[in-house]
């Protein structure tokens, strides 16, 4: 049986960090990509889904092509993101406005 492997994803207010482990809880890896606010005033701070998005699937993507994954030994990935925040979408699920966080 091939091994099976957790990604973990913790988008922040200043990095994306994205890390591998496998079944037994070992680190196997860690991606860590800047988040730049556009900030197009005092006190407000706004972040761009699309590009959260991006970078999250480019560093999942780092992880498993560093370590010769096929996907499907991935067993899970779990997501966490910004304290408390606002971003619009349409039905179709995709960004109608930037997310912006009380931080």
């Amino acid at each position: 049986m091939p091994k099976r492997y957790l990604i973990g994803i913790d988008l922040g207010s200043s990095s994306t960090k994205t890390s591998l482990f496998d079944s037994d809880g070992r680190a196997c890896g860690d991606v860590t990509r800047d988040n730049h606010p556009h900030q197009p005033q005092s006190g407000v701070a706004e972040y761009s889904g699309p590009q959260m998005l991006a970078g999250a699937v480019q560093a999942i993507r780092q992880l498993v092509e560093q370590r010769g994954l096929a996907p499907g030994e991935v067993a899970a990935i779990s997501i966490d993101g910004m304290i408390s925040g606002t971003m619009g979408i349409d039905a179709a699920g995709e960004a109608t406005t930037p997310y912006t966080t009380t931080l």
